[in-house]
């Protein structure tokens, strides 16, 4: 544009039309490097990480395959796995030990006692006599608290509801978890459909940027055109990298709703 410019045939209004729109992406530019410096000192804090440390993305994510597995696997996955289910069911198994100890107050407590006694000399007759005397004696002890007949029947159905409402909690639970993880499946899959949308859409993009630059080129068309076909480029560019990422974000969104992975405070 600048050499059609010094040839007489392009317009400084062109020019200045590019230089606006250049210095609005140098803008958009420096709020994107501020955001990730924000959000790094927030992982840097969060993880505990010296304060200079710098994280930087892995890119090679955006160029490698991403497994499409079924979801029959994440389902079972999750069934194991999920933080959600796994808490539900340690509440009912520590429930379940309680009502045992509890049902124990029915039961006597029985011991076994054993021992021997060695006496001399026998001292209560006249005159004392200078013998040992050894008695071993071996025996049953029964101890039964009779508060428990009122205490433990009341414990053991106080528990019992508990447990009844424990593993409604945990069907519940796994309701939440199956549709989480049907939901985050299928965004998942979407995400792939997006990605063909969008690089179909990039390749129209630059193929109508092609043919509004040559066109400018002979002056069959205005800059405007040409600028926005190039923001039309620019977005389509934009919007294609942006659906990567979503299948990136939607693949580990769909890990950890199977509890594959767990949030940094767990």
């Amino acid at each position: 544009m600048r050499a059609r410019e010094a040839a007489g045939v392009a317009l400084d209004n062109d020019i200045t039309r590019y230089e606006v729109q250049y210095q609005n992406l140098q803008y958009k530019r420096t709020e994107l490097v501020s955001s990730i410096e924000i959000y790094n000192d927030k992982l840097v804090t969060m993880l505990d990480l010296p304060s200079q440390t710098e994280i930087y993305p892995d890119t090679t994510l955006l160029y490698g395959s991403i497994p499409q597995a079924d979801e029959n696997e994440f389902q079972e996955q999750a069934f194991q796995n999920a933080p959600l289910l796994n808490k539900n069911r340690f509440t009912i198994d520590w429930l379940t030990r309680k009502r045992k100890v509890a049902q124990a107050g029915y039961m006597p407590q029985i011991s076994l006692i054993a021992g021997d006694n060695l006496n001399g000399p026998i001292t209560y007759e006249i005159p004392v006599l200078d013998n040992n005397i050894n008695v071993w004696y071996v025996g049953v002890g029964l101890k039964f608290s009779l508060g428990n007949l009122y205490k433990t029947p009341k414990e053991v159905s106080r528990l019992r509801v508990s447990i009844g409402q424990a593993r409604y909690q945990l069907s519940s639970a796994e309701e939440q978890v199956t549709l989480g993880v049907r939901e985050a499946y299928i965004r998942y899959l979407d995400s792939f459909e997006l990605l063909k949308t969008q690089e179909k859409s990039r390749q129209l993009a630059t193929q109508n940027y092609e043919v509004i630059a040559n066109r400018y080129a002979n002056d069959l068309v205005l800059v405007t055109d040409l600028v926005d076909a190039d923001n039309l480029r620019l977005s389509a560019e934009v919007q294609y990298v942006n659906a990567q990422i979503n299948i990136i974000y939607n693949y580990y969104r769909l890990l950890y709703a199977a509890g594959a992975i767990h949030p940094i405070n767990e």
